[in-house]
């Protein structure tokens, strides 16, 4: 019996340890690690219009307000409230 205990608790905690890798703490708030596709610049409200090496989605942006932009200046994503 003990055994078995064993292989389930190993199991329960093998798959909340897979299942804890698709989301990231970030002051706070759970984000997914899903990226928005194409990519290529962010903006944020502290830094103006500089074009700053976008994060995975806007919810790890580091700081709320920026934006996250194609090549193209097509906005994919913005963090505002």
């Amino acid at each position: 019996m003990s055994s078995t205990s064993s292989r389930l608790g190993f199991c329960v905690i093998f798959i909340l340890v897979m299942f804890a890798q698709e989301f990231n703490v970030v002051s706070g708030k759970i984000c997914l690690q899903l990226c928005t596709n194409n990519r290529a610049y962010m903006t944020c409200p502290s830094t103006g219009d500089t074009k700053l090496t976008p994060r995975c989605n806007c919810c790890l942006a580091p700081e709320r307000g920026c934006r996250i932009y194609n090549a193209t200046g097509q906005l994919l994503c913005d963090d505002f409230p």
